[in-house]
């Protein structure tokens, strides 16, 4: 399931098989609304995307062409944002009721997992990929 897109314009650089590296352009006046602002660090700043071509369009380097940014894998975000630190408060609340500590204790123990795992999270971000799809849509006429 999609849960949101993103449309940039860019140059294409290079060419290979069914995939296209894409030269976007940052810091013009819409970078303030677009979804991949992180990108772009400064304004000044044009990241190369990697972008799969639609089947029937004839790219090659040079062209001004439409980009479609795809987000994916929603459901496994929101998990990894939401309903595994939950899972780690109950985790703690069950441990620190069968253990028979007291209600202060719990919460420090609770707080602990969640801090525990926000930690390992920040640890392996980088094996947690942004599941974006580049894809190319349409040559710009402009």
């Amino acid at each position: 399931m999609i849960i949101s897109e993103t449309v940039k314009s860019g140059v294409v650089v290079r060419t290979r098989g069914n995939s296209a590296w894409v030269k976007i352009s940052c810091g013009d006046d819409h970078c303030n609304s677009c979804r991949i602002a992180s990108l772009c660090s400064t304004p000044a700043y044009t990241p190369t995307l990697r972008a799969r071509i639609e089947s029937g369009l004839e790219v090659k380097s040079g062209d001004k062409v439409m980009l479609m940014g795809r987000v994916k894998g929603w459901l496994k975000g929101w998990l990894l944002l939401a309903g595994l630190p939950c899972l780690a408060i109950l985790v703690g609340l069950v441990l620190g009721s069968m253990f028979g500590m007291k209600d202060g204790a719990v919460g420090i123990i609770s707080l602990g997992l969640v801090m525990i795992y926000y930690v390992l999270l920040w640890r392996f971000r980088s094996k947690i990929d942004r599941n974006v799809e580049w894809i190319i849509e349409s040559l710009r006429t402009d």
